[in-house]
């Protein structure tokens, strides 16, 4: 079978989606050698992250160039001509968006319903709306529909009218570049950065629903208390209100808070590995991959009790209530105040990561194509009965 990926968001724009995308097709590459991929993607776009090469060596693998950049509506128009000229025979749309006239089987990931969730996210109305109704088509299009979590399938159902018997849930996992590095990795780290010995952690892009205001006031508690400081890694989004730089002065944390920015994909491991703490306090994740490559990484994690976080945490981290400034600030202080207990939830940490892998998503992912597969076989021979 000839099976269509749509590679176009494995780049530097899409973190969690281009990884989910590349690490996938790569497992299935690896597994399935009776079938084809066809990866497209669009090599104008920015990507320091992911050697598609390693892909495209593959003997079952075939690159496809494209200028088609993502959520462009002139892709719709284009999708059925490249499908057909590539004999793709099962489609995978991996971010919310079915080539909507394709007329091969169409399988469509869903990561997250931030968007619904928190509408101004997408502030023009216009645009919001254009995003439902792709959101809205594509799920009927859809043969099937994949999500990260249990979160996510719960949002969905709950935001648009579809069936969830054609729903599965294939979460993600740490790529294995993710574990504890060396000393002398983890200090040269160190000096790149200008890191602080001790260190609370909290990664990604500075965005409303990662809650950094409530990170900044429980740290703000727990500083008196501790010689670590707080290191707010990732991009600012200039997209959104910058909620972050006008708290850390009137909480008295200008000496306390660092804030490197842009951390390079292979500095990370090291990054996590020299953390006291990782923190994620978002108010909903998708799935909530940084957190888990941490963990992998052998980081003691506080998490939000909230969205899909307890599904990746389970019992190896601390969960709190997202808006509970007071429960944080214990928690960060319960952490760096006892070793014992943060080499306890360290450990936790890497069996937890361990549980979860790329190819027992790509095993899932594949058992769906083949689901798919085998009902259009059943149908086509009804059909063809039926004329005999």
């Amino acid at each position: 079978m000839r099976i269509g990926i749509d590679g176009r968001y494995i780049q530097d724009k899409y973190l969690g989606v281009g990884r989910y995308v590349y690490q996938v097709a790569l497992e299935l590459a690896h597994q399935n050698l009776a079938h084809h991929l066809v990866v497209f993607y669009n090599p104008s776009c920015a990507n320091t992250r992911f050697n598609l090469d390693t892909l495209g060596t593959r003997s079952n693998v075939t690159l496809v160039k494209t200028s088609l950049r993502p959520l462009w509506p002139q892709e719709q128009l284009v999708w059925p001509l490249l499908l057909q000229q590539h004999k793709i025979e099962l489609f995978h749309a991996p971010h919310f968006v079915a080539p909507l006239l394709a007329l091969c089987p169409v399988v469509l990931t869903v990561h997250d319903l931030i968007f619904e969730r928190y509408p101004a996210y997408i502030p023009q109305r216009g645009l919001g709306l254009y995003h439902r109704m792709l959101m809205r088509k594509s799920l009927q299009k859809a043969a099937h529909v994949i999500v990260v979590s249990e979160a996510t399938r719960r949002d969905l159902c709950h935001s648009y009218p579809v069936d969830p018997r054609k729903i599965s849930v294939t979460p993600e996992a740490a790529a294995s570049s993710f574990q504890p590095v060396s000393e002398e990795q983890a200090q040269a780290i160190r000096s790149r950065y200008n890191l602080p010995r001790r260190f609370v952690l909290a990664l990604g892009d500075q965005r409303p629903h990662k809650n950094l205001a409530t990170l900044l006031k429980a740290f703000a508690q727990a500083a008196p208390h501790t010689d670590a400081d707080l290191v707010l890694a990732g991009k600012t989004d200039i997209r959104y209100y910058d909620n972050v730089a006008p708290l850390i002065h009137p909480l008295d944390l200008n000496a306390r808070v660092s804030q490197p920015g842009y951390i390079a994909e292979a500095d990370l491991p090291a990054l996590y590995t020299l953390a006291d703490v990782v923190i994620c306090p978002s108010l909903v994740e998708g799935f909530g991959l940084s957190l888990l490559e941490a963990m992998a990484c052998g980081a003691a994690v506080i998490a939000s009790h909230a969205s899909s976080l307890p599904e990746v945490v389970g019992n190896a981290g601390v969960l709190v209530r997202p808006r509970d400034v007071q429960a944080l600030a214990n928690a960060i202080l319960s952490i760096l105040k006892n070793s014992a207990y943060r080499q306890k939830l360290q450990s936790r940490s890497l069996a937890q990561a361990a549980r979860f892998s790329w190819r027992s998503t790509a095993n899932l992912t594949s058992r769906i194509y083949h689901a798919i597969a085998d009902s259009r076989r059943s149908v086509v021979g009804v059909q063809h009965s039926a004329v005999v």
